[in-house]
């Protein structure tokens, strides 16, 4: 079983107390002062490279957060909540002053802002050892990740990479996607390859290399020219490492201790035990609050908890699942055994809701029994990227090669992923892009920060209508406006177009 190391920084923490394992008791007097140096030193730099996870951490999940603008305005999403910021957030109406769209962008940069402080510490402390380079080189790609959420998001965000440079500089998204790339191709050789007991939940190559794939295969959006050969590269470097291999059963990668997944590259480890809400906490415990009702929450899962009702499936979504797709699992409709409660799938109707509750739930991290409400946290770790994403993109990159047209080895790695859900074999003629991009939302539906949204832009389907957003959209907004407070403070910010 892995060892789930979480990352709190704290005084304990800088002295080594945190992660003791040996408590042979050892006298000051044997312990030479080079030693003691030693020591402290390895604890200073672990202590500052785990900041920037423990932040990541405190930002992942559903409330308040990128997921949101990802996954509640694609055709995965809805919301139960009626009122104008959920409406205009299904619908495509947001504004520069809408409060998700400045939560999205407040978060990212208080993912950054600890990322660079700890980058300035360690440059500071560093005597060019492997120790402070590896950390260094860590955290730069941790950053990396956090800029590639808010390129995909707002297109051409604000570069800092100077701890005392609160203004930094706004680049489009062709020169934000060369400045993330570099910093990866920069630092990536000094990572660990992949997830190991000591190392689970932090960077390694094997994340760099699938950021990487993820990077070049939406390259369009960013830089008007896709790398499909750089894709399948990445995706190879992942493959080839034969470290990662997919679950038996779907569930097992979102199960409470799912730390043994095979499958999952990049997580984010939480604990009930440790992580209690605190503000300015929105994490994995955000997922039961936030789409069961009450009813459903302690008649059929048993937790004693009063929840929210707020995120749900659309109908369309639901009833795009083949019948025998174990996937749809993570989906709770219906009447539950032993409960007189219905769940329609119908996407949810604002004004019009009668006595069934509309919109299928999310229930695809298993919920770990005992929880009671906002204050407590779930065993799960919250996925970000896993190796099935792997194959489907190395598959889409051959056959969009391949004039969108299957190809044997595409074909044999999206048969691998429906094989696990349970389902039959695509024959050759049968597997295209519209059929792939399905696929992807059946098996990735709400996870990591959300990626449905950004498949559907480059399938091509993010603006056209779709239940619940009857209407077209314009091309701008296929990404997000800047929000205005940001603009407000520094006036050198350019708004998106169209906004």
């Amino acid at each position: 079983m892995k060892k789930k190391h979480l990352y709190i920084f704290g005084i304990l923490t800088l002295f080594g107390l945190g992660a003791c394992t040996d408590l042979t008791e050892t006298m000051f007097s044997d312990v030479s002062e080079k030693q003691f140096a030693t020591q402290l030193q390895q604890s200073q730099v672990q202590t500052t490279t785990n900041m920037p996870y423990a932040i990541l951490r405190a930002r992942s999940g559903h409330e308040g957060s990128q997921w949101i603008l990802n996954t509640i305005t694609s055709d995965e999403g809805a919301s139960d909540w009626g009122g104008s910021e959920w409406e205009t957030t299904v619908q495509h109406n947001l504004d520069p002053y809408h409060g998700q769209v400045i939560k999205a962008w407040n978060h990212a940069y208080s993912m950054i802002a600890p990322c660079n402080g700890a980058i300035t510490f360690l440059d500071s402390i560093s005597d060019g050892s492997l120790l402070y380079e590896r950390s260094i080189s860590e955290i730069k790609l941790l950053m990396a990740w956090h800029y590639y959420t808010l390129m995909d998001l707002f297109g051409r965000p604000v570069w800092i990479t100077d701890a005392n440079d609160a203004k930094g500089i706004q680049l489009n998204s062709t020169e934000m996607f060369n400045k993330i790339e570099k910093e990866i191709l920069d630092n990536v050789d000094n990572l660990y390859e992949f997830p190991t007991d000591s190392i689970y939940g932090k960077v390694t190559k094997s994340m760099a290399y699938t950021l990487m794939a993820k990077m070049y295969l939406n390259g369009g959006k960013y830089t008007g020219t896709v790398n499909y050969p750089k894709v399948i590269e990445y995706c190879d470097k992942v493959i080839n490492m034969q470290r990662f291999e997919l679950e038996k059963k779907y569930m097992s990668n979102f199960v409470v201790h799912n730390e043994n997944s095979k499958e999952n590259i990049f997580v984010v480890p939480f604990s009930n035990a440790y992580d209690k809400y605190e503000a300015p906490i929105y994490s994995i415990n955000t997922i039961f609050m936030v789409t069961l009702t009450s009813n459903i929450a302690k008649e059929v899962y048993g937790l004693g908890a009063n929840c929210w009702s707020g995120f749900t499936s659309r109908k369309s979504f639901i009833d795009s699942f083949e019948p025998n797709d174990s996937r749809i699992g993570g989906w709770i409709f219906g009447q539950p055994k032993g409960t007189n409660i219905v769940i329609s799938t119908k996407t949810p109707d604002w004004k019009n809701h009668g006595d069934t509750i509309m919109g299928a739930r999310f229930c695809k991290y298993e919920y770990q029994p005992g929880l009671t409400g906002w204050g407590d946290n779930m065993d799960n770790d919250w996925v970000l990227l896993r190796y099935a994403d792997v194959l489907l993109m190395k598959a889409e990159a051959l056959m969009r090669q391949n004039g969108g047209g299957s190809t044997q080895v595409a074909l044999n790695l999206v048969n691998q992923v429906r094989a696990r859900a349970g389902l039959s074999n695509f024959k050759m003629e049968d597997l295209n892009l519209s059929k792939l991009l399905t696929e992807r939302g059946h098996e990735f539906y709400w996870e990591s920060y959300g990626f449905r949204r950004q498949d559907q832009i480059r399938f091509g389907t993010y603006l056209k209508p779709f239940d619940s957003k009857p209407k077209q959209d314009e091309e701008y907004m296929s990404v997000f406006p800047i929000p205005g407070g940001a603009i407000d403070a520094n006036s050198s910010i350019v708004q998106n177009p169209g906004y």
